[in-house]
């Protein structure tokens, strides 16, 4: 799938940052939450690889970057369609595109859609209030630096 079609963000810049906030793992490992987790965040338990790449990823077992870029290939597709469900998505810019997708990966469009006053200051353009909804967030304390930089990414 083109992913130009669901998003103006270009493909590298998604695949580069997410790869330096998620980290790019070639070993299955579990993760703080006890979640078998491998390549770009990619949760095993949720979503098990074997109909991405042919074989079921347990702990301890290696994967190869081609299978690293399937794995995140399936995963940012399901992202973007996901994110399709936002009606004013295809309006913001590359940059804010970008915070919902990071978001959504991190922590699933369930998670995302908990944020209601943040979307709702994205989708009215409030740039401050949304940028302060998620620096009052609790998950904005759990992410680190990456809360940080996604917050200043939303004036971009």
């Amino acid at each position: 799938m083109d992913i130009t079609t669901l998003t103006s963000t270009p493909y590298d810049f998604i695949y580069n940052n997410l790869s330096s906030e998620e980290g790019v793992k070639h070993i299955a490992y579990l993760d703080t939450r006890g979640i078998t987790t491998c390549g770009i965040g990619h949760n095993c338990s949720e979503n098990p690889t074997t109909d991405i790449i042919g074989r079921n990823v347990k702990v301890g077992q290696s994967i190869t970057t081609l299978e690293i870029q399937t794995i995140f290939n399936y995963d940012i597709q399901k992202v973007l369609l996901q994110l399709q469900d936002l009606s004013f998505f295809k309006n913001l810019t590359e940059s804010q595109q970008y915070v919902l997708i990071s978001m959504t990966f991190n922590m699933g469009y369930v998670g995302l859609i908990k944020f209601q006053h943040f979307l709702n200051a994205l989708e009215n353009k409030c740039i401050q209030t949304a940028k302060d909804e998620l620096k009052n967030s609790l998950w904005y304390k759990q992410v680190g630096d990456r809360g940080q930089k996604l917050v200043n990414m939303i004036s971009l």
